[in-house]
């Protein structure tokens, strides 16, 4: 029971972090999908937008993390293919996190 607490609270308190960072990226991400290759190093280079999408990649993954292995627990019975489909998932977000993470830094070098 205080497990699932405790999740709830991570997720509540990660979703009302996250409500101001995407309407503050939605503000100050470049406008244009086709803008330049420069515009899109110079809004990472700079500190507090390359700070911004670090937590704000982070903070998404926690999110989708407790909010699929909330599903998995109430849609799958059988707790081997639910211990699976867990790992998998997890396995996944660390992943996606972590090179969405490594592109940010490489674009800034």
């Amino acid at each position: 029971m205080i497990r699932s607490v405790n999740k709830w609270i991570i997720y509540r308190f990660s979703s009302l972090i996250l409500t101001p960072i995407v309407f503050w990226l939605v503000v100050n991400m470049p406008k244009n999908i086709f803008v330049n290759q420069n515009t899109v190093e110079n809004f990472i280079n700079d500190n507090l937008n390359f700070s911004v999408l670090v937590i704000a990649y982070l903070l998404i993954s926690v999110n989708i993390k407790i909010g699929i292995n909330e599903v998995f627990e109430d849609y799958i019975h059988n707790e081997f293919y639910k211990n699976v489909a867990k790992w998998v998932i997890s396995v996944l977000i660390i992943v996606i996190s972590f090179l969405a993470i490594i592109s940010m830094l490489i674009i800034r070098l």
